[in-house]
């Protein structure tokens, strides 16, 4: 068996990039069959095929759209100095524009007693401070039902992905028992408040998480329309970087031997081993799967792998289908049935031969995360919506020498074109009840009401049953 070269890949976002452990997500040209949201496999010196990137900016000014004070404008707000460095910036790419509401409901429900949530199986990246106890829900996490969010104009994709995220389980039971409220930073903080079973100041919580999402993407520095997915990966890296166990970007880069006749078991068990001594932390435990790409040399068999953590994975939407695409299908184009052909322009660069040479390469998922997060990529790298009916059941099982069994959880919504839209969310809460979640307007739903949303439906969240 020829040894596979074992390389690092990097979780899913345009993070900061640091050499060895890759958090650039870059913007790639069309034409590759497969997406996902981790970071491109890496194959030295070789332009593998690649997908449509992040979806740009298509504004045009709503008329009557209200303006309110961006979060950076008021240092009645926020501190002034809310932006880091330079250097700690993502590169903005905007996304495209979404419509506000053009009213906001004021107060919020009674703030009731949550019920407790059963424990997840471990899988996905095991921190050591997590167990079984602490994945519990906390009492003050969930309520019978969500708060109202105020719109501060342009934030309905803020408010969208708060909601899920709030309703997210074991995550607030996690972040409580494993960080002193002394030691927490400012949007761990704001987090847990706004989980909290009853809420001071939503609104500044809300300005708080924005806060801090610009400081590391200039895309929230402004109040203008932004992507929910995006902001999704910018709020999880945030929270990811605020409660770090390891080293993080601190951490000397050490780069990965190979190891001849070394089984793809034993290269996958190095590799975590190797990357948790750089990031280890509840969302990874949580969010965190694991991606694995499998190139191999047509010429002298040589096999290199590839390992990508991700936090979510973005699913293309298939051209010319004759019904509505599922998910399960979507899942299994992309990562059990796609094997690529490298050839021409798409050449590896083989260790062995060294020298360009035609390959293959395969994706596929070895580790599923507890909580699954699905991007489905409605927009293509022009800016237009592909706004195609997408069939996502309750819940699912995947495929795999491991099946995992996941149940919905969360729905959030686009409504609209590329020019001009608005976010909504469905949730579950832990007592079984959903509710659509429109910015402050809260109204009790139903799974089925949130399942028909197939044409809107743009991120999904499911958990391990």
């Amino acid at each position: 068996m020829s040894a596979p070269a074992i390389r690092h890949g990097g979780p899913s976002g345009r993070l900061p990039t640091r050499q060895g452990h890759h958090f650039m997500l870059t913007v790639e040209p069309p034409g590759r069959s497969f997406a996902t949201s981790a970071t491109t496999p890496n194959v030295p010196k070789t332009t593998l095929p690649s997908y449509p990137g992040m979806h740009r900016l298509y504004s045009r000014p709503f008329r009557g759209e209200p303006q309110f004070l961006g979060v950076s404008s008021s240092p009645h707000i926020l501190p002034s100095a809310l932006h880091g460095p330079e250097d700690r910036r993502w590169n903005s790419m905007r996304s495209h524009s979404h419509r506000p509401p053009l009213l906001s409901l004021r107060g919020r429900p009674p703030q009731l007693q949550p019920l407790l949530a059963p424990s997840a199986p471990a899988i996905g990246f095991a921190s050591q401070a997590s167990s079984t106890s602490e994945m519990q829900m906390s009492r003050t996490s969930d309520r019978q039902s969500p708060i109202p969010l105020r719109n501060f104009g342009n934030t309905c994709y803020m408010n969208a992905i708060i909601q899920c995220i709030l309703h997210s389980p074991w995550l607030f039971s996690s972040l409580a028992e494993t960080h002193a409220w002394s030691k927490r930073p400012l949007a761990t903080s704001a987090l847990l408040e706004l989980g909290a079973a009853r809420v001071d100041a939503p609104g500044q919580l809300l300005l708080t998480v924005k806060g801090e999402a610009a400081k590391f993407n200039a895309e929230f520095q402004d109040n203008g329309q932004s992507d929910a997915h995006e902001f999704l990966r910018t709020f999880l890296f945030v929270v990811h970087s605020e409660i770090n166990t390891s080293g993080g970007h601190n951490t000397p880069y050490e780069e990965l031997k190979e190891v001849e006749n070394e089984s793809e078991e034993e290269a996958m068990r190095r590799w975590q081993e190797h990357y948790l001594r750089v990031d280890n932390s509840i969302i990874y435990d949580l969010f965190g799967g694991v991606m694995r790409s499998r190139c191999v040399c047509s010429s002298c068999g040589k096999v290199s792998l590839t390992f990508d953590p991700f936090l979510d994975l973005s699913l293309p939407m298939i051209p010319g289908a004759r019904k509505a695409a599922t998910i399960e299908s979507m899942l299994n184009i992309s990562f059990d049935e796609a094997e690529e052909k490298l050839r021409g322009g798409n050449q590896l660069l083989c260790a062995r031969c060294r020298r360009l040479r035609n390959g293959t390469r395969s994706v596929k998922i070895i580790r599923w995360p507890k909580i699954l997060v699905l991007h489905l990529k409605r927009f293509d790298d022009t800016g237009k919506k592909n706004s195609e009916p997408v069939v996502f059941p309750e819940s699912f099982m995947t495929h795999g020498n491991s099946p995992m069994q996941y149940q919905l959880y969360g729905v959030v919504c686009h409504s609209g074109s590329e020019n001009w839209g608005h976010y909504t969310s469905y949730v579950r809460t832990l007592s079984g009840r959903w509710y659509h979640c429109n910015d402050a307007v809260i109204s009790l739903s139903t799974v089925t009401e949130a399942m028909q949303a197939l044409t809107t439906a743009y991120i999904l969240f499911y958990a391990v049953k």
